[in-house]
């Protein structure tokens, strides 16, 4: 995964925001997430395909981070939600 690569959400996740974090159900296994505030954020930005430069462009207009560090946290939690199938990359 890199910063050029489209990202979006699997538009058939069921999930809800509760506070500042969002939980999610996978209806094709059954799995239950928990997502929490910044990982939040990062799933509103992806609702709609995104390049991952363009959703860190956004977070780094949001909080006091460098371009590298949002880089080195966004692409595991990207890496694993593509993991858990949760994520569809082009």
């Amino acid at each position: 995964m890199n910063s050029s690569d489209t990202i979006q959400l699997d538009p058939s996740l069921l999930y809800s925001k509760v506070g500042d974090e969002i939980v999610l159900l996978t209806v094709e296994s059954g799995k239950y997430f928990k997502v929490d505030s910044i990982g939040s954020r990062i799933w509103e930005l992806i609702k709609e395909p995104s390049t991952i430069d363009n959703v860190c462009n956004q977070l780094l207009e949001e909080y006091d981070v460098s371009r590298e560090q949002c880089l080195e946290e966004m692409i595991p939690f990207l890496e694993k939600l593509k993991e858990d199938n949760l994520l569809l990359l082009s």
